[in-house]
């Protein structure tokens, strides 16, 4: 995917941010500017309106949020018309362009080509939808492990000897909240798929062969 324009556009248009691991970049309450990563992981939470808090998405290098304001800006089209609680959390120390709604329209009016590139990144997020509506027909809690680690591999894996290895830092817990399980049931579903030789973990996640993890729900 090409997003060379975008990428420019928020250098020169935007200004850099840098946040520590923990910190809180955006919120519901701060919606009126749309960031792009240049290094580092995000993650997304819900807040729902009993006050639990999941985690919904998470953002890594090169990806652009949050696309309901970019759709907002610039095709004037609301595609959120709930009540949204959300706030992005640094993950890893985070280098990333924020831009507000205003320099981007002016930016795309210039330069339609924003536009496809915008579009492009809404594919992203499309993809991740997809997947997560494929995971939640899978009855199977294993199953369901399995096919969140084969996602997370091919969005932020390094293929290094044959295997791949995650470069983001995704915990149990975070997998737990991502798929709506407990802790100790993503907790038994890992040391199976261990004992079983299709991943490994220390300090991050490793696949030793993806296409034999696939058949865990295939």
């Amino acid at each position: 995917m090409n997003t060379a324009l975008l990428e420019e556009t928020m250098k020169t248009k935007g200004f850099h941010i840098k946040r520590f691991r923990g910190q809180v970049i955006q919120t519901h309450d701060d919606n009126n500017s749309c960031s792009y990563i240049q290094a580092g992981y995000i993650r997304r939470y819900y807040i729902s309106r009993q006050g639990n808090i999941n985690v919904q998405s998470i953002y890594g290098p090169s990806d652009f949020f949050p696309l309901t304001h970019a759709f907002t800006v610039l095709l004037e089209q609301q595609i959120y018309e709930g009540d949204e609680q959300y706030y992005y959390e640094a993950m890893t120390d985070v280098r990333l362009y924020s831009i507000s709604g205003r320099s981007l329209r002016e930016s795309a009016d210039n330069d339609p080509r924003l536009y496809k590139e915008v579009l492009a990144h809404a594919g992203i997020r499309l993809r991740s939808n997809i997947q997560k509506l494929e995971n939640i027909a899978l009855k199977d809690a294993g199953n369901r492990v399995a096919h969140c680690l084969v996602y997370y591999a091919r969005r932020f894996g390094i293929q290094s000897d044959g295997q791949i290895e995650f470069d983001v830092p995704l915990k149990q817990q975070d997998i737990a909240d991502i798929l709506n399980l407990s802790r100790e049931t993503v907790t038994r579903s890992m040391i199976k798929l261990r004992a079983d030789g299709l991943i490994s973990t220390n300090n991050r996640i490793i696949v030793h062969d993806l296409d034999k993890l696939k058949l865990v729900y295939l």
